[in-house]
């Protein structure tokens, strides 16, 4: 659990979700210069948090995690050919 009562994987997967919402946060092409610097911003200190989160050995995100699942199931089938 982490300091707020999470689990590690609820908390990655926040992190995760701040860091989207961050990049999609201005789709507007009529936002201005500032506005959209203060998107980045925060996109840049998601990205920060959940950079620190992920090099400190903490577990993925479920989108990662869940893609991680599905690569090592395929590396354990036997090939097509070999079949």
């Amino acid at each position: 659990m982490t300091a707020e009562g999470r689990s590690p994987d609820d908390h990655a997967d926040e992190l995760f979700d701040r860091l989207s919402e961050a990049l999609r946060e201005h789709h507007d092409t009529r936002a201005t210069k500032a506005t959209l610097r203060a998107a980045l911003a925060r996109a840049d200190e998601a990205f920060d948090q959940l950079h620190l989160w992920l090099t400190a050995g903490n577990p993925l995100p479920e989108p990662w995690r869940k893609a991680q699942r599905v690569l090592t199931e395929r590396r354990a089938r036997p090939a097509e050919s070999e079949v």
